[in-house]
This record gives structure tokens, sequence and C-alpha cells, in this order.
């Protein structure tokens, strides 16, 4: 079973810009999984906001609480293609400030032997995180025949790890950039603000595990 690393986005906009969002998202190629494109969902939602100082709202007025409907479109999109696809929805959003949430998770697509069992479409699942090691006093051991699924995992992990280091940094760019520009007390300031809160505490946790 071949898995793919993606992201799924949670992207709320007015009822009245999906069809130009969906001919956005379908120019980069998002919400493309298996042999489907296109593939996206949505919601009704009310969303509430105010308006700062010096703020030039779409809907709402400045220092008022503002309360609207809205849609929550969510699309998945492959980690690689994110940053394309984020420039693609800021190009058509009318808002100033969009809420555009960013969840990384697995696609598993079905294989050959899946599909012969009845199994169809497509599978959304999480890695298998069955123990592969056993605990021994001075250490660890692995069994001669889970090597290659140890070193499978063991290189996720490093790849885990590296992108979350280049996260980190590609945030505290994009947050020192709107500190500059006066918008730290913006949607996306906060909301880059908590990713990062959240990426420094997984590293943390990766560097206690090497004993770092």
């Amino acid at each position: 079973m071949e898995d793919f690393e993606y992201c799924k986005l949670e992207i709320f906009i007015p009822e009245s810009h999906l069809s130009v969002l969906q001919k956005a998202l379908q120019s980069v190629d998002a919400g493309h999984i298996g042999s489907y494109d296109s593939c996206l969902s949505y919601s009704r939602v009310t969303g509430c906001w105010r308006p700062l100082a010096g703020t030039h709202p779409y809907i709402g007025m400045e220092n008022e609480i503002c309360t609207a409907p809205e849609l929550k479109v969510e699309v998945t999109c492959r980690s690689g293609q994110l940053d394309r696809t984020m420039a693609a929805v800021k190009a058509v959003h009318p808002y100033e400030e969009p809420v555009i949430n960013v969840i990384r998770y697995i696609v598993w697509a079905c294989d050959a032997a899946a599909k012969s069992r009845g199994v169809k479409g497509r599978q959304t699942g999480e890695m298998n995180m069955d123990r592969l090691t056993e605990k021994q006093k001075d250490g660890y051991s692995l069994p001669a025949e889970l090597q290659a699924r140890a070193l499978m995992r063991l290189g996720r992990w490093e790849d885990m790890a590296e992108q979350l280091e280049k996260e980190q940094t590609d945030i505290s760019a994009q947050l020192e950039s709107l500190r500059r520009a006066g918008k730290e007390k913006s949607v996306r300031f906060r909301e880059l603000f908590a990713r990062k809160l959240t990426v420094s505490t997984m590293l943390d946790t990766l560097r206690r595990s090497e004993g770092t």
C-alpha cells in the first residue's frame, strides 16, 4: 500500500465566492486523490470577527463585532504544493485576512490487493504504530525480519523532523514580516503564532527522545 503525505485545508469564505475558489483550487490540482480530481466538501457556518483600526474589511465595520454566514470549504492537497495552493486561494479570496487552517495527515491509496478484497474508492488513516523494537536493559533489540520496516519508519520520522524544522523557520520569518507591518493583532498573526507553539512542542518532544 502506497502512502502520500497530504495537507487538508479548511478555508472560510463567503458563499458568493465558492465558484471562483473551486476554479482556483482546480488550477493547482488541489483535491486530486487517486483517479478523482476537484474533490472538496463544504458546509455552512457562522463566522465572527472584529476589524481593528486601520483595516479594510470586506464585511463589517471597524472596531465592531461582525457576524456573518460563511462556507467552510475542506480540500486536500499534497504538501509539496501547499505554498502554490495557498497563493491560489488568497488570489481569489475577498477577505483582507482570510482564515485558512492547514492540517497535515496521510492518505492511504488502495492497492490492487485491497481492490481484490472488494475495497473501493479511497481510504484515509493513520500510520501503523505497532512497536517494532523490544526494550532491553542496555537499550533496544530488533528482530531481523523487522529491520526493513524499522528503517522505513526511522526515515519517515527524520523526514518529519526536517519538515518541522523548516516549518518553524518559515513561520518565524512570516511572524517577523507581520510584526514589521504592524499586524501583530491580525488573525493571520495569531494563527501563525499558535502553529509555531505546536511545532515547537513537537520538536521538543523529538529532541527529548534523542536525549539532546
